[in-house]
């Protein structure tokens, strides 16, 4: 792999930078913990999107690599120069109420009640400032399977036509809606929305708050009378996330806006 890194980077300083591209993106994939690839990386990204990509994996690997997190901060800061805009809103304000950004009032959530793919991607300097959970709902079809199989369990004699046949069907949507409840995060922090769904194809997103262009719940009529719905995140770029069954929708909605309107 040192041997293919070293080609990309003979390549990157002979100006062939397509060519030293394609060769870094190769060492990763063979290795995605390597510090030194993910930093040439960065020197062929395409856009800032793409730079603040790399920039978070070299923290994960190494959140001490000051170079890295002073990139990470210039970057998000141009993109969304909220520390301009709160300093702007403090000098303007007429009392310490009025000053108060809806950054500041929002508490930081634990790192103990985040998911863990937030987890390992979250920086040192970012807070989590909310958290979206997985209705209750996702296991309502089981339940009810469960109950017809029950149903059906007590006519001794269609037992094994119906019975265990609902139960097997009713056990595996149990587990499919437990794993969706434990695969599905989304986490909004002062930098940045991430969400993952997906059991075995995964789905991620890394959104750069300044790049959110528009927050949308589609709920059915169950949906509203239950409190959860789907949350659909979309970006510059064309940039799409669903998020299925979330609890409490609106809400979340209303702080996402409430945080990007800052």
């Amino acid at each position: 792999m040192d041997d293919l890194l070293q080609q990309g980077i003979t390549a990157y300083r002979a100006g062939k930078r397509d060519e030293a591209r394609r060769i870094f993106i190769v060492v990763i994939k063979q290795n995605q913990n390597s510090e030194r690839a993910w930093g040439w990386m960065y020197n062929v990204c395409n856009n800032d999107q793409e730079r603040i990509q790399c920039l978070q994996q070299i923290l994960r690997i190494n959140p001490e690599n000051e170079k890295a997190n002073q990139l990470f901060n210039k970057l998000t800061s141009d993109l969304f120069p909220l520390e301009q805009q709160l300093s702007s809103v403090t000098t303007k304000a007429q009392s310490p109420i009025s000053s108060e950004s809806v950054l500041q009032r929002l508490p930081t959530i634990p790192t103990k009640n985040v998911g863990e793919y937030v987890k390992s991607i979250i920086l040192p300097n970012e807070r989590v400032l909310a958290v979206a959970k997985i209705h209750w709902v996702v296991y309502l079809s089981s339940l009810i399977l469960f109950a017809f199989a029950f149903l059906a369990s007590l006519d001794t004699n269609n037992f094994f036509i119906c019975g265990f046949l609902l139960w097997v069907i009713a056990g595996i949507g149990l587990l499919r809606a437990f794993l969706i409840k434990a695969f599905t995060e989304f986490a909004l922090t002062d930098k940045r929305v991430i969400a993952k769904v997906g059991i075995i194809r995964r789905s991620s997103l890394e959104l750069v708050l300044g790049k959110v262009e528009s927050i949308q719940i589609n709920q059915s009529l169950l949906g509203r009378l239950l409190n959860y719905g789907t949350l659909v995140i979309s970006g510059s770029g064309g940039t799409h996330q669903v998020i299925p069954c979330i609890a409490e929708p609106m809400k979340m909605k209303q702080t996402i806006n409430s945080v990007l309107a800052e």
